[in-house]
């Protein structure tokens, strides 16, 4: 999963050659929850608009916060 902290990117889904614009997202969005949540192939593309910074939030950092496990602990 992402968490776009910078920029603007736009949400694709293609069909029978084309894209087709399902959403566009700006800062403090996020993208990529499905894949998270299911662990199946990608339902939609993201492509940067403009340039862009994401946070990656892994599975594993996600089940940590789901458990009430500290992140920050881990880090330190």
């Amino acid at each position: 999963m992402f968490v776009l902290e910078m920029g603007k990117v736009a949400v694709l889904k293609s069909w029978r050659g084309r894209d087709y614009l399902l959403q566009s997202l700006k800062e403090g969005d996020c993208f990529g929850e499905m894949a998270v949540m299911d662990y199946c192939p990608r339902s939609a593309s993201v492509r940067a608009v403009e340039d862009c910074i994401a946070i990656c939030i892994s599975a594993a950092n996600l089940y940590d916060v789901y458990v009430g496990t500290n992140l920050l602990t881990k880090v330190l």
